[in-house]
């Protein structure tokens, strides 16, 4: 690196000989000496350069053009912020946040200080080698509204990461602090709170980002796009997460403590802590890289330019990767990286994913249980499918769905990509040795998982130290490897050393106490603090929505908060101890309601929902005529053998055992309905007030719905678990008829069927004055 952690920035900020208002072009001082003069930012467009002083009066400035409201340009200038620069007001929506805080232009640029709310971007810097920012905090800028729900995923929610040379992260996004196109900048002691994204590199090389904490964010602490020979060491990007919902789903939605994308190498990433987010770090080398881009990179690129192509080279030493919604490190098509001896506790679905990698040593790591909310066979410790040459040495494996699960797919849906003729993708020639495994459940599984040597590896209290299928079996060797040497020392200390990062602070653990995944609670715009207060919906009946208070200390009695908790719309509240229920006045109706729960000294919490007490009447029946072949034999069974039924809702989360468990009343022992082949058809008429609205279905297998005699939404086959969503539009309150038709196959079963409103109707647009 040429200057990073050894240049030395001293910051004046002694009191300032006078106050200088800030004209419509440029203020600026040569020194920042105690005579140099202080510029107030009080109006958009504001521009300094050299030494300065600059000072925000915390009146919120909206960047009308949006290229920020204060810029920095000129080489050398070294500028302290004082007080805060605020874009949007305290009351607008964060999905509405729009604008750029401060736009830096120039080289060896120095900031410190101040704090940066209510703008899209909070700063952004381009071209800017050697700049050095330190101790600015970055709290309450753009976030979109997430649609999921503690009951159901939304689709829309997921983030799109995979392109972003033209800048689609911060413009879909948003950042508290964005930086592209430079080299040499050193970023120390910045904090982020209640932003979508906190820092986001593009472009970047040879440069540091420690000791920050970019922690309770909606999308990702850290992200990385084209990034080389970086040191990210001693940062908290904890509580990175969306698509979360404790014990019910566990998506991610592709967040991120730290994100990687297209094709970063050679840094160096040290002592972070990154826990319960979507992934602890999501590293994936890009579509480019694979030949997926469009247009499609394999089009003019030789077979050799794709050879190796991906993140190469990378340390990954001493995090803290745990509690994860879905991956602790996912690193993928990657070469010749080291995974050393960070911890990898609770994450959802495996400890470590290395799909398609090859050369990793995965060593010195502790492992434990980890997967016990996989996906099918993906769960556990480490999984790679279609790996070459990784070595999985000299690591701790406790209690994990698996230890260590490596495969490959037959067909390989990457193999005929440009990135996969050139590299190859038939995973071989692995290493398991001096490992140690105790209750993981089993140790190793292998599928068809090519050349592989397994030896010196200790087995406690494991039933199962082994499964493997035929394939594996007999290419598997349980002799020692020639070179059976251990990797060599990695010295973290000498590294930050080396770097001119003297002692300081260890972020790993000090979230810790607040406990695994269940301490992930979503809110509409994103994770809780764990500080403030927050609304949490903790059940969503056919009757009522139950919700309750959390706080610091724990649960908070909604008895002793009087008018400062309320609600609006056609519904009520009952309270009793630890929660409270919201239940619509009257019936048949669908009633969308908003709480509010006035918190001292800080703005309203707001929260929304929709109860429904509608009535339905249907008929539940086995059936004899498959419903996807034969529609009408299907409605015909309905007719022969169907079973009345009345029931509020049709929230049906039958599992395993179908109608039998008392979701439609008692059935005959005669009805014929069991487990598997039963069907459903069901009516009601519900009335709607006016707006926007969200019919959300959930089913396993397949349904179909209408409302006004219209299907609506459709999708009729056998399928798992998903979710379908429809929108309408309803112009005045009105009675609406809803028909469901409904079939199970064989296996697990639901049908969730619910409504949601958006919104009020959006205003007619004004029709053009004629001439």
């Amino acid at each position: 690196m040429r200057r990073t952690g050894r240049r030395r920035v001293a910051f004046a900020v002694a009191a300032a000989a006078g106050v200088v208002t800030a004209g419509p072009v440029t203020a600026s001082a040569a020194t920042p000496e105690p005579a140099a003069a202080i510029v107030v930012v009080d109006r958009d467009d504001v521009v300094v350069s050299g030494s300065v002083l600059v000072q925000f009066t915390g009146v919120p400035i909206v960047d009308a053009d949006g290229d920020g409201v204060l810029h920095i340009e000129g080489d050398g200038s070294v500028v302290r912020l004082l007080g805060t620069l605020r874009g949007a007001a305290e009351s607008t929506a964060p999905e509405d946040i729009q604008g750029i805080g401060i736009r830096v232009r120039g080289r060896d640029v120095s900031i410190a200080g101040g704090r940066i709310e209510g703008f899209r971007v909070g700063l952004e810097a381009r071209g800017t080698d050697g700049l050095a920012i330190v101790e600015t905090r970055f709290d309450g800028g753009f976030r979109q509204r997430l649609a999921s729900t503690p009951e159901a995923e939304a689709a829309g929610d997921w983030l799109r990461p995979h392109e972003n040379d033209a800048g689609e992260w911060a413009a879909r996004y948003g950042a508290a602090l964005r930086v592209t196109d430079a080299r040499d900048v050193s970023i120390r002691d910045v904090t982020v709170r209640r932003w979508q994204n906190g820092l986001m590199l593009e472009r970047v090389t040879d440069s540091v980002v420690a000791d920050c904490d970019a922690s309770f964010l909606s999308g990702w602490g850290l992200a990385m796009w084209r990034v080389e020979r970086t040191l990210v060491a001693r940062n908290a990007f904890d509580f990175c997460i969306r698509g979360y919902s404790h014990g019910v789903y566990n998506r991610g939605q592709d967040s991120a403590g730290i994100l990687m994308f297209e094709q970063c190498s050679d840094n160096r990433i040290l002592r972070n802590s990154a826990t319960h987010g979507g992934d602890g770090l999501f590293a994936f080398s890009g579509i480019e890289a694979l030949g997926q881009a469009t247009p499609p990179a394999a089009a003019d690129r030789s077979a050799e330019w794709f050879a190796g192509r991906g993140h190469r080279g990378n340390l990954i030493a001493e995090n803290d990767f745990s509690h994860a919604a879905a991956h602790g490190l996912e690193l993928t098509f990657a070469f010749d990286t080291r995974i050393h001896a960070n911890r990898l506790l609770g994450n959802a679905i495996c400890g470590i994913w290395g799909g398609y990698s090859r050369g990793l040593v995965i060593d010195g790591n502790r492992l434990e249980a980890n997967g016990d909310a996989g996906y099918g066979l993906e769960r556990g410790g480490i999984n790679i499918e279609h790996g070459i040459a990784n070595r999985i040495v000299d690591n701790d494996f406790v209690a994990n769905a698996c230890g260590v699960h490596l495969w490959n797919d037959d067909p390989d849906p990457f193999a005929a990509t440009a990135w996969g003729q050139a590299n190859g993708t038939r995973g071989r020639d692995s290493v398991v040795l001096g490992n140690r495994f105790r209750r993981d459940a089993p140790a190793v599984h292998l599928r068809s998982a090519g050349r592989l040597t397994m030896a010196g590896n200790r087995f406690d209290a494991v039933e199962e130290p082994l499964r493997a299928d035929a394939g594996s079996l007999a290419e598997l060797s349980r002799a020692l490897p020639e070179d059976p040497a251990a990797p060599p020392p990695v010295d973290v200390d000498a590294i930050l050393r080396t770097a001119g990062l003297g002692p300081g602070r260890d972020p790993r653990g000090a979230r810790g106490a607040r406990g695994g995944r269940e301490a992930i609670i979503l809110g509409p715009h994103g994770p809780w603090d764990h500080e403030g207060l927050v609304l949490q919906r903790l059940q969503r009946t056919d009757l009522y929505d139950e919700w309750r208070i959390l706080g610091p200390d724990g649960v908070v009695d909604p008895r002793s908060l009087g008018e400062r908790l309320g609600v609006s719309g056609d519904v009520r509240i009952s309270r009793k101890a630890g929660s409270f229920a919201v239940l619509p006045e009257v019936q048949p109706v669908v009633s969308p309601y908003e709480l509010r729960l006035a918190v001292p000294g800080r703005p309203d919490l707001l929260a929304r929902g929709t109860v429904r007490r509608s009535q339905w009447d249907g008929l539940v029946f086995p059936w004899r005529n498959d419903p996807v072949t034969d529609l009408d034999g299907w409605r015909a069974d309905a007719s022969r053998f169907g079973v009345p039924f009345r029931r509020f809702g049709l929230l049906l989360p039958f599992g395993d055992t179908g109608p039998s468990d008392g979701l439609l009343g008692p059935l005959r022992r005669d009805s014929g309905i069991a487990a598997d082949r039963f069907g459903l058809i069901a009516s009601s008429e519900l009335e709607f007030p006016s707006g926007r609205w969200r019919l959300i279905v959930r089913s396993d297998d397949g349904v179909r719905v209408l409302m006004d005699g219209v299907v609506v939404l459709e999708d009729w086959s056998v399928h798992a678990a998903r979710e379908q969503v429809h929108e309408f539009t309803v112009e005045r309150m009105r009675r609406i008829p809803v028909e469901v038709e409904y079939f199970e196959q064989t296996g697990f079963a639901t049908l969730d069927v619910d409504f949601a409103w958006i919104g009020p109707l959006e205003p007619a647009p004004e029709a053009d004055a004629q001439p």
